[in-house]
């Protein structure tokens, strides 16, 4: 049985009362995203939005399907439309946080989110939301003191899952005592007890012949075990084995666990993109568009192809007492996409030459 979460996305129980027609298309809508039938839900969507656009249940109702469906920027206006015209929602306030979130427009969503929690007590769901985004740009205290008051509030449905993340969280601060004495209460949860026992086996230099290492074994043998559930716990044993100078058989546990996982990602489309930008942006282009930029030094944009070492960098540079991350900026990528359309960087560089020099507002 799945754990549930944080209720966002397949929940209306704080849409308030409107006419029970409406009310009763939502559900319908929640009820064939449940069934995952995106389209469906879509369209559902749609033709109750063009009956009433003006109505914050018709506006969320539309966010809900277009975000399950894939398109979060797309449902962005609908969700923001759904808070302006119900601003007492504690849900619509909670959803749209969330997506500010996931689309990394971080200095809009504490506000959202904290009037989610003043609008509703008992909403664990938004400094659930707030921790995991900043544990994900590796500022572990500040996550840790929203992952804190998720604790205070969230349903025992819905602990455990939060009780790992959490020491997910402790463990990467260095408070191994605590995390491990936080793992270990998951060891009878058969959904959490495998990642804790695999977490928990990292914390300290446990080798093959440990009590850990014998659970992860266990493991291995379980029914129902996935092959992606297989690999992982191969991983670990693989440094268990390594812990131990058992080297060999550290090495044979790793290359089982990459057969297992036998990548079929195809890498035709990203060299296209690549070898379209390495084309594309010449020495003369660089030269063309000298001065569209801003000369301030604020913020600072790390940038480079993957794997080059640019998360490393930016992590260098937010542990300075005057600086601060904000990990991957998805509207750079989705600005870049929308200039381009089906012209590549051509289409960007067209777009941008149209539009001029740009000056960007500095916020110190």
């Amino acid at each position: 049985m799945k754990q549930p979460k944080y209720k966002i996305v397949d929940s209306i129980a704080a849409v308030p009362a409107q006419t029970q027609t409406i009310s009763g298309e939502l559900d319908q809508i929640r009820k064939l995203i449940d069934a995952n039938k995106k389209v469906d839900a879509w369209n559902a969507a749609k033709a109750l939005h063009g009956k009433h656009p003006d109505h914050p249940i018709a506006n969320y109702g539309m966010a809900l399907a277009i975000y399950n469906a894939g398109q979060k920027s797309a449902a962005l206006p609908y969700a923001e439309a759904a808070v302006k015209k119900a601003p007492d929602n504690a849900l619509y306030h909670l959803f749209l946080g969330k997506l500010y979130v996931d689309l990394e427009m971080l200095e809009f969503a504490p506000a959202v989110l904290e009037k989610a929690a003043a609008l509703d007590k008992t909403m664990f769901q938004a400094p659930w939301i707030m921790a995991e985004y900043y544990f994900g740009l590796s500022q572990g205290e500040k996550a840790l003191q929203y992952y804190q008051e998720a604790l205070a509030l969230v349903p025992k449905e819905a602990i455990n899952r939060l009780k790992y993340e959490y020491a997910n969280c402790i463990a990467t601060l260095g408070r191994v005592d605590e995390a491990e004495t936080v793992y270990s209460e998951l060891f009878s949860d058969p959904i959490f007890r495998r990642g804790a026992l695999m977490a928990s086996a990292l914390l300290r230099k446990h080798d093959q012949e440990s009590e850990i290492a014998a659970q992860i074994r266990t493991e291995m043998v379980a029914p129902g075990l996935t092959d992606q559930g297989r690999s992982a716990l191969l991983l670990t044993l693989g440094r268990l084995y390594e812990n131990g100078a058992k080297y060999d058989e550290a090495f044979q546990s790793f290359q089982e666990s990459r057969k297992l996982l036998a990548s079929k990602y195809d890498i035709g489309p990203f060299r296209s993109e690549v070898n379209d930008k390495i084309n594309t942006i010449t020495p003369d282009i660089v030269s063309r568009f000298r001065g569209f930029g801003d000369p301030s030094d604020k913020p600072i944009f790390v940038v480079g192809m993957p794997r080059s070492g640019t998360t490393l960098t930016e992590q260098i540079i937010a542990a300075h007492s005057q600086a601060a991350g904000v990990g991957e900026l998805k509207r750079v990528h989705l600005i870049a996409r929308k200039l381009a359309g089906d012209k590549g960087m051509a289409g960007i560089l067209s777009k941008i030459s149209e539009m001029g020099p740009l000056r960007w507002k500095t916020v110190s």
